[in-house]
């Protein structure tokens, strides 16, 4: 008694056998201890049941009444303030899967067959204007033989690219069709073997869109219907097989051209310019291989590409005068 009870007089009660009224503090503290110590029991027992003999822990190979229930993640509690002045680190987005690139494949001696994968989101090419043609969601079709499509799209005035896939070296023709379902406007006609072609065709805006894919001996084929947004842009060295067509921003300037001709080293090979509201002027031409020069006035324009065999063509600077140099 004459040393004291740091703890007062509860402590001094509870060593004589009576307690004070009213506290409770030192049965708590006891009631919480005897908590923390189950705790801790149940937790060595769970760890020693998660660990199996050869040492790996996995949930497939765990007792099922071992595997935990899920929980609920907590509330994320509120962001402090930042200090004024501080910098803040910017939460980027994951970014989205990117479009599907042009599939390049090589063809023998010809040079590669260039054009955007079936069924695959497609990106912007090039720096065409609006007015050049709509945009809207890219549509394919497969048939055989001559048969009428009906891509159900209501576009307003432009122009639309037209992707054809062939196997067979037999004639292709895709046209346009009137109201009277007579062929109007070609998009695109080829006899080359393993076609991977690209074609064009001019849309007024008004008449129903419907489109008649002739393909002789009943040979198989599908096209696409897509946006000239997604077309390749002329604006350095190009290479290609077949019928194909580009988009030109740029201002007037000249062109090589080489065509590489087909397995016999022969055939036609033509580049004709679209201006805005479907006007065709020829660019170049010439029959079998060969080199040769040209020039291409200030776009935008669409560069239509026939051929049935391998080419390249490469822009230089400056126009060579003459009848490109003339504003239309």
């Amino acid at each position: 008694m004459g040393q004291g009870y740091a703890s007062g007089l509860p402590r001094l009660a509870a060593d004589f056998g009576f307690s004070v009224p009213g506290d409770d503090t030192a049965e708590d503290e006891r009631e919480d201890e005897r908590e923390d110590e189950r705790e801790d029991d149940e937790a060595d027992l769970d760890r020693a049941g998660d660990v199996l003999p050869d040492g790996a822990v996995t949930h497939e190979a765990a007792p099922v009444h071992r595997i935990p229930e899920p929980v609920a993640a907590p509330e994320p509690a509120a962001p402090a303030a930042t200090p004024f002045g501080a910098v803040t680190p910017s939460v980027q987005a994951a970014p989205a899967a990117p479009p599907a690139s042009l599939v390049v494949a090589k063809s023998g001696a010809l040079g590669h067959l260039v054009m955007p994968p079936f069924g695959a989101p497609l990106a912007r090419c090039n720096d065409l204007p609006s007015e050049m043609g709509p945009e809207f969601t890219p549509v394919e079709f497969s048939g055989c033989g001559k048969e009428d499509v009906d891509p159900g799209l209501t576009l307003p005035k432009g122009f639309v690219v037209v992707d054809v896939l062939k196997e067979d070296d037999r004639l292709i023709e895709v046209v346009t069709l009137t109201v009277r379902k007579r062929a109007w406007r070609q998009a695109l006609i080829s006899s080359m073997p393993q076609l991977r072609g690209v074609g064009v065709f001019h849309h007024d805006g008004h008449t129903p869109l419907r489109l008649r894919v002739d393909a002789w001996g009943r040979g198989a084929w599908t096209i696409r219907l897509r946006p000239v947004s997604t077309l390749r842009s002329f604006d350095g060295p190009l290479e290609g097989v077949g019928p194909d067509v580009l988009a030109y921003t740029g201002g007037e300037a000249g062109v090589r051209y080489r065509c590489q001709g087909d397995e016999k080293k022969e055939g036609f090979f033509g580049v004709n310019v679209l201006r805005r509201g479907g006007h065709q002027q020829s660019a170049f031409c010439r029959l079998n291989r060969g080199r040769g020069s040209g020039a291409l006035p200030a776009g935008p324009r669409l560069l239509v590409v026939d051929t049935r065999g391998g080419w390249s063509m490469e822009p230089r600077q400056g126009g060579i005068g003459g009848f490109w140099t003339r504003r239309r």
